[in-house]
């Protein structure tokens, strides 16, 4: 959401340093497209790239697997999993060339355990998880890091999608989300 990233970088550029400046490059990871020309245009912006983040992800499909439909099965895998690979294939010949850098995964809880009615969503992200770790090993000679963060339940919109659904497509997750929200917990 474009606006929304403005009114975010509006919000940081108070805190900025002398030299500090916030760039936003909007895109749509649902598109199957490889995202490249978001690392391109970073790298037109900015001399050399040390950390790139993957943070976006939708929760997909809410309910059992046999219901889900494919086409938003197959979506959740591009925005949680394809679109984070592609980004991390554009990302290692930049930090190979200047010496190393990091790469952030964020997993999510569907990694850690079997979620039922979110099988799309803990899907992606337990391939995310044997990516990281293979692209870590891989690329450790080159000084690229790889991590996975998981940083628990967070008020977010993928908390709301969960929360718009019925209880019974959710299960028993159902009322830990609303218990999250009611509670006011992690603000991302």
């Amino acid at each position: 959401d474009p606006a929304r990233l403005a009114s975010l970088r509006d919000s940081l550029l108070p805190s900025a340093r002398p030299g500090q400046h916030i760039h936003i490059l909007p895109a749509d990871l649902a598109d199957p497209a490889p995202p490249t020309h978001l690392l391109a245009s970073a790298l037109s912006l900015v001399p050399r790239l040390d950390v790139l983040v993957n943070n976006a992800a939708i929760v997909g499909p809410i309910g059992p697997f046999a219901s889900n439909s494919p086409a938003a099965f197959a979506q959740t895998l591009q925005v949680n999993l394809l679109a984070p690979a592609e980004l991390m294939r554009a990302a290692i010949p930049s930090m190979a060339a200047s010496g190393g850098g990091v790469i952030i995964n964020l997993s999510g809880g569907g990694a850690t355990s079997p979620r039922p009615n979110f099988s799309a969503y803990a899907t992606a992200k337990a391939a995310l998880v044997r990516l990281s770790e293979t692209i870590a090993v891989e690329y450790a000679s080159a000084n690229i890091r790889v991590h996975c963060v998981a940083p628990g339940a967070m008020n977010t919109e993928m908390l709301e999608a969960v929360l718009r659904s019925s209880p019974e497509a959710v299960g028993p997750e159902f009322r830990q989300a609303l218990e999250q929200k009611e509670k006011g917990g992690a603000d991302p």
